[in-house]
């Protein structure tokens, strides 16, 4: 419980399967152990929710786990604690409304980027030149170009950031099969479990699946 962040099985054979209950436990423990008794609850608690289909908070810092209403599809789930809201699949924040296939984000965000640069310029400085009415449209957008060159800035400085980000989870991280949690292997061998090293010790927030 305390090392190895995982729910105490049968000591008899590991193909048992059967997990000691609370009562179980404090039987073994004569009830003098408050501390690793939290830690049970708190491990339960975490293999209950995994059951409904439940994953730990996109935010690192944040503990608190995300029971959504429609385990296995995409949607928008906040996170209780924290209120981050991302998607339930990819764990993208902010969550990507209207595009359907978590794939499809980056494209569909390289697009719109390029839009704000030039895109939007050159279209409506088309329609200026068939309708007149246009022609203020085109002047006010003319007249914000600092600011919204500031912006385009800001945003491109924190997709840049992203990318970084992500590309250094490529080269350096794993995500949980179960969970998508993003883990980084520090040292060792290959096979990891989510939420703790694979030998016991360093319990963080993770639904506990072992994968290589």
């Amino acid at each position: 419980l305390g090392s190895k962040g995982v729910l105490p099985a049968c000591p008899l054979s590991a193909q048992c399967g059967h997990l000691l209950t609370r009562d179980q436990v404090e039987d073994i423990l004569h009830g003098r152990q408050d501390a690793i008794m939290s830690r049970f609850d708190l491990l339960a608690q975490r293999a209950g929710l995994q059951a409904l289909g439940a994953f730990p908070c996109a935010r690192e810092s944040c503990q608190d786990w995300i029971v959504p209403s429609k385990p296995g599809k995409q949607q928008l789930v906040e996170c209780p604690a924290c209120k981050i809201r991302f998607c339930s699949l990819c764990r993208r924040k902010p969550y990507h409304w209207r595009i359907f296939d978590c794939a499809d984000t980056s494209a569909v965000d390289n697009a719109w980027h390029d839009w704000l640069r030039s895109g939007r310029d050159d279209y409506v400085a088309r329609l200026a030149m068939v309708y007149p009415e246009f022609l203020n449209v085109l002047g006010e957008l003319n007249s914000k170009k600092a600011e919204q060159a500031k912006m385009l800035a800001e945003a491109e400085a924190r997709k840049k950031e992203f990318l970084e980000m992500e590309e250094w989870k490529v080269q350096n991280c794993k995500c949980c099969p179960k969970c998508r949690r993003v883990i980084n292997k520090i040292d060792g061998c290959d096979s990891m479990v989510c939420g703790r090293n694979y030998h016991g010790g360093d319990v963080q927030n993770g639904c506990g699946t072992s994968f290589k």
